[in-house]
């Protein structure tokens, strides 16, 4: 004879919620996996840096600037600005970015390293010696601050050798 076992009602809760948990840790964790194995073999960035460009040309000026269109915290994230002139510098060469950009970073370098620089609450000039050749590059060694949530920021770029100044904007985000 079969003897039948009365399982009080909060033994089987319990058992339900911790079945629950088990499906749930199962389904997160195939996720991140499956995320994983996706980023792997199909080069889509799901944990890493995403950079790319944005350029802008003005009248004997043309600037781009490489930047991290996608991060996470604590990871290296560049942010390089190159400035081709097609006759070369003349004059110090003043690079204004917006300041509330580097609030998504810590700053640990840059270089090279700028001969002036002021800061206001919304801009962050840097003035440089003028290079030899047509080429300067300027680049901040960053490291993305952790955030709780999705941040993201649009920073701007101005640079100036003593003419008009184009501007190139670009948009970052950290990802938790």
């Amino acid at each position: 004879m079969v003897e039948l076992v009365d399982y009080s009602s909060s033994e089987v809760g319990a058992w339900r919620k911790r079945r629950a948990l088990y499906v749930t840790f199962t389904v997160v964790v195939t996720l991140i996996v499956a995320a994983a194995v996706v980023e792997a073999l199909g080069g889509v960035p799901i944990y890493g840096v995403t950079t790319t460009e944005a350029s802008q040309r003005g009248p004997g000026l043309e600037v781009t600037v490489r930047y991290a269109e996608v991060t996470r915290g604590q990871l290296d994230s560049p942010l390089d600005v190159q400035v081709t002139s097609a006759s070369g510098f003349r004059a110090p060469i003043v690079v204004a970015v917006s300041a509330p950009y580097f609030d998504l970073f810590s700053v640990t370098a840059i270089r090279p390293q700028p001969t002036k620089e002021t800061l206001d609450g919304s801009t962050w000039t840097l003035t440089f010696d003028p290079p030899d050749g047509n080429t300067f590059q300027v680049q901040w060694d960053l490291s993305a601050r952790p955030v709780g949530w999705f941040a993201r920021e649009t920073g701007e770029v101005r640079v100036a050798d003593g003419g008009p100044t184009p501007a190139v904007r670009f948009v970052t985000t950290v990802r938790p």
